[in-house]
């Protein structure tokens, strides 16, 4: 199996690959193609129902899996979460402060180049799950690789939906699967 490290596709030994047959489907369609490990997938949703109030989120960390799906050529696997609390928000916007910041650069996996940063994640509580104009900013500002996502949640209405940016256009993710039993 290869993965993107180093701004090169690296020959690795399978992270989670085993299990990838045993995919629990919870949503199918026809964009790219995101495996997220059951543990990330709830503490994102437990990060966002804290405060429905206002718009929440945080960094999603993992891998990309080439030839992961006969349709797709890539798999955005995402395996670990960084919540960040300290970010501005209000029921129409998210902005990553410093602090943000700075908490992802921090993190081991980063420092290390273990993880790569596989997208962002936020919450729009009882709103549509479209991405803003703002959102589509910070998608093409900071996270515009075709393998990058943006997790949109309604906590409210447990709802969910994925975005990548590809050719400078917002397509939506059509094929998610949960994992059980990564390490993080």
């Amino acid at each position: 199996m290869t993965a993107w490290i180093d701004n090169q596709w690296t020959a690795v030994k399978p992270f989670c690959f085993e299990v990838v047959n045993k995919i629990n489907y919870i949503e199918c369609g026809s964009g790219g193609s995101v495996i997220v490990a059951q543990d990330a997938f709830d503490e994102v949703q437990q990060f966002l129902k804290l405060d429905v109030k206002r718009e929440h989120g945080g960094f999603l960390l993992g891998g990309i899996i080439e030839g992961a799906f006969q349709t797709h050529n890539f798999a955005t696997f995402v395996d670990s979460v960084i919540p960040c609390p300290k970010a501005s928000g209000s029921m129409g916007y998210l902005t990553f402060n410093h602090d943000c910041w700075q908490t992802l650069y921090q993190h081991p996996g980063i420092r290390n180049e273990t993880k790569s940063i596989v997208g962002w994640f936020h919450s729009h509580p009882g709103m549509t799950l479209k991405m803003s104009k703002k959102d589509i900013f910070i998608q093409s500002e900071f996270f515009e690789a075709e393998w990058q996502i943006a997790w949109i949640f309604d906590p409210i209405n447990n709802k969910h939906a994925i975005y990548s940016l590809a050719e400078s256009k917002i397509n939506s993710i059509g094929n998610i699967g949960l994992v059980d039993g990564c390490a993080k």
